[in-house]
């Protein structure tokens, strides 16, 4: 699929999108930490400021007698709960570092003012269900949130007053919210999912108000206000929405900015439609004020009521509106009266390559003036950033389960006589809150364990609690039966020597099994046949948080595939979804810092009806022969801040966005870079003693679709191969010889006709820096 792209500049600035390391999060649910039982709930506060680190039951804490509305944390608090742990709101004390909150359904995670200028620092929040996060006035910094869902977002019935609508995440007054990471944020309400009301400063926005952060991936539905709003803020940089079902007459658009100096989206879905009050009058897309836009690559479904078709309105002033049809035959953006001057302008569709409302064809000789080419570059360049880009994954941690677990199955006896799978599947079954924890040992298993919805099985790290297969052929972890929506939770264990590891299918999961917001994490899958995780012929899964888990000599890591019963007979077509209980989809899943090594493929996905919105986030492919990510049939995947060292193919059959990541080639490698992407702030690089022969940059294919953009990459001396038509290339820096004619501030390849069309002709930069979305290319 190509996507269309479309850039909108208002004169760049620059902008910090930079981060510090707040703590990573060493354990999914740490045993050794002082459990504090439900029926201590009237004691939180006495209880969290005596021992600091401590964890939950998978229980509601909040119907005790006397329990507090809400509990106040400080410096070194650590928490630990799983799904189902209910607990009360939580006041983060100004000045705090070092907090980690992981797996808790709260109201409330409130930032209150500081009565000096302390600031909140390096403190990481996970998986935390349900909450209203707010920053009132006080000052965070290097904040890192993980999986923030259904959030509590204040909604008010009101078209203008904005001061009293709220947002899941909201930062009000003279908040200072700066260098902060939110992955992965949901809101299923009316509400807003970010809401930004800042005070003005001599009637400017503060610079060190609400900058630097990054919102990356996001699903809104039902929203019937602004899904965005920002006022005040220096800058707003938002990668990865899926905004659905939006609209009412009351809703002024899914992004709304005042008083803004710099707006940067990429990737913004969703689905239009009407409802709510008088749902006949449905608003535009974009209602921008701002001194600086930038917009890339926003695909839009219009389900507007009569057929009629939205024309998304940017704000340039009070007074003057720019007109984008995002996804007709034509790009109308002069016809307000927005002066040349000021809008630029790039897009690729269907008719071709267009710039500042000049259509840019093959058969075309129109070239850019020299005035065009300068106002380019002052739109593209200059790119000095003081901060640096958001760092590698760093998962070797990882390395220390698989040596241990190796040395000790070496040092196993033989155990073949030995079955431990019912003893554990009675206390999986009999255990009261349903947590079982699996003290650190090595069990055998013949069968499968069997864990139905709100079932968790958690070991004591990957490194101390090991289940080995005993049946090579079998499925070591499956569903319970419960069918509808369930959940598979396992955390803090190796599984080892199966077919499968853990296995999705509806024999054992029951009828349209749909698998949402499951807690898996912190898992060794080692000698897997077949696939670590099979997702076979459930319904689907769908939102998921799925993270810390190791892959180490597996056949497939992941593998998805919907069976031909899925199709309709002598079709390819997919049977309609509302008469497919076993479609085996996958949406809205975000793996985060999962890592593969020694594998023949990473994952492998091969759906019915396609998948949609999934993200790859600091994660690390190395030494796999095959794919490391096959993507057949996936709709706008993003992988992003990823590495991947001696690998086939990194990323194959999907238009995909790939951007901040490091691509070492080896002796493995075939093909570096997907085709038909947006490719930015990507180094090229080649392995050590390793000599580039048959490898090429783009795969060898007779029929090659269009690389839409690579903006800002690095790129070692290998052979470009065949070029896509209509393909864009900013600010990129090419070692080979024969591809040194790339090496400019931008140009187009409309390579059906080998012709070159120069958007601006001064060399690029040698290590250019991504300021689009992350920081630095490494």
């Amino acid at each position: 699929m190509t996507v269309a792209l479309l850039l909108v500049f208002f004169h760049i600035v620059d902008i910090a999108c930079c981060i510090s390391s707040p703590p990573r999060i060493t354990n999914a649910y740490d045993t050794t930490a002082t459990l504090i039982p439900v029926d201590s709930a009237s004691q939180l506060q006495q209880l969290i400021s005596l021992h600091k680190v401590i964890r939950l039951e998978s229980l509601d804490y909040t119907t005790i007698p006397n329990v507090p509305d809400n509990v106040t944390v400080a410096t070194g608090t650590i928490i630990y709960g799983l799904p189902g742990t209910k607990f009360p709101g939580i006041i983060i004390q100004p000045g705090s570092v070092n907090i980690t909150i992981s797996n808790i359904d709260t109201k409330l995670l409130y930032f209150p003012p500081s009565a000096t200028n302390t600031v909140t620092k390096y403190c990481t929040f996970q998986r935390l269900v349900g909450p209203h996060v707010l920053f009132d006035n006080g000052k965070v910094s290097d904040l890192l949130f993980v999986s923030l869902t259904t959030m509590t977002a204040p909604f008010v019935h009101n078209n203008s007053l904005y001061s009293q609508v709220g947002g899941g995440i909201e930062a009000i007054g003279n908040a200072s919210v700066t260098n902060c990471r939110f992955i992965r944020s949901m809101v299923h309400s009316p509400g807003a999912t970010l809401c930004v009301n800042l005070t003005l400063v001599d009637g400017h926005p503060s610079p060190n108000g609400w900058r630097g952060n990054t919102l990356l991936w996001q699903n809104s539905l039902g929203a019937m206000q602004d899904t965005f709003y920002a006022h005040g803020a220096d800058e707003l940089t938002i990668v990865g929405s899926d905004v659905e079902s939006y609209g009412a007459a009351f809703h002024k658009s899914v992004v709304t900015t005042r008083n803004t100096n710099a707006v940067r989206f990429y990737g913004l879905h969703g689905r239009v439609d009407a409802h709510g009050p008088d749902s006949a009058a449905v608003s535009g897309l974009f209602d921008i004020d701002a001194n600086n836009i930038q917009l890339l690559s926003p695909v839009i479904s219009r389900n507007a009521p009569n057929g009629t078709v939205l024309d998304p309105e940017i704000v340039y002033s009070n007074t003057t509106r720019v007109v984008l049809q995002l996804l007709g035959t034509n790009y109308s953006t002069l016809d307000k009266g927005v002066p040349e001057s000021v809008l630029r302008v790039l897009a690729n569709n269907n008719n071709g390559v267009i710039y500042n409302n000049k259509h840019l064809r093959s058969n075309n000789s129109y070239a850019l003036s020299d005035q065009d080419q300068i106002t380019f570059q002052q739109t593209i360049l200059p790119l000095n950033n003081s901060n640096s880009a958001w760092s590698l994954p760093n998962l070797t941690y990882m390395d220390t389960w698989i040596t241990t677990v190796k040395n000790t199955i070496a040092n196993e006896e033989n155990m073949s006589n030995r079955d431990d799978g019912p003893m554990i599947q009675a206390l999986i079954d009999t255990t009261p809150n349903k947590t079982v924890v699996l003290k650190a040992g090595v069990y055998y298993i013949q069968s499968p364990l069997r864990l139905k919805k709100m079932n968790y099985l958690i070991g004591e790290g990957p490194d101390k609690t090991i289940i080995r297969a005993l049946n090579a052929s079998m499925s070591m972890i499956v569903g319970g039966g419960d069918g509808a929506s369930g959940q598979i939770n396992v955390a803090m264990l190796t599984l080892e020597g199966a077919s499968y590891g853990i296995h999705l299918n509806q024999e054992y999961s029951g009828p349209h099994f749909q698998c949402t917001d499951s807690f898996l994490s912190h898992i060794l899958f080692l000698n897997i046949s077949v696939a670590g995780i099979f997702l076979d012929d459930i319904f689907g899964l769908d939102n998921n948080l799925i993270s810390d888990l190791a892959f180490e000599s597996c056949n497939n890591a992941f593998l998805q595939y919907a069976p031909p019963s899925q199709r309709e007979p002598g079709k390819t077509t997919c049977l309609p979804a509302y008469n497919n209980p076993n479609i085996d989809y996958m949406d809205k899943t975000v793996f985060y810092r999962v890592r593969i090594t020694n594998c023949d493929s990473g994952f492998h996905l091969s759906p019915c009806r396609a998948d949609n919105l999934n993200m790859w986030f600091e994660c690390e492919f190395h030494n796999i022969s095959g794919n490391a990510l096959y993507l057949y049939g996936n709709s706008e995947p993003i992988i992003a801040s990823s590495v991947f060292t001696n690998v086939g193919t990194p990323i194959s059959e999907a238009s995909a966005t790939l951007t901040n990541s490091k691509i070492v080639v080896g002796n493995m490698s075939v093909s570096v870079l997907p085709v038909s992407s947006y490719i930015e702030g990507v180094n090229v690089t080649i392995g050590e003693d390793f000599v580039v022969v048959n490898t090429t940059l783009f795969p060898n294919r007779s029929t090659f679709g269009d690389i839409l953009m690579m903006s800002h990459c690095n790129i070692a001396d290998i052979p470009v191969s065949t070029m896509g038509d209509k393909s864009i290339f900013i600010n990129n820096y090419f070692h080979a010889e024969s591809e040194k004619h790339l090496n400019v501030v931008g140009l187009v390849l409309l390579n059906s006709s080998n012709t070159t069309i120069l958007l601006c002709g001064n060399s690029s930069q040698q290590f250019p820096q991504s300021k689009l979305l992350f920081g630095g290319a490494w």
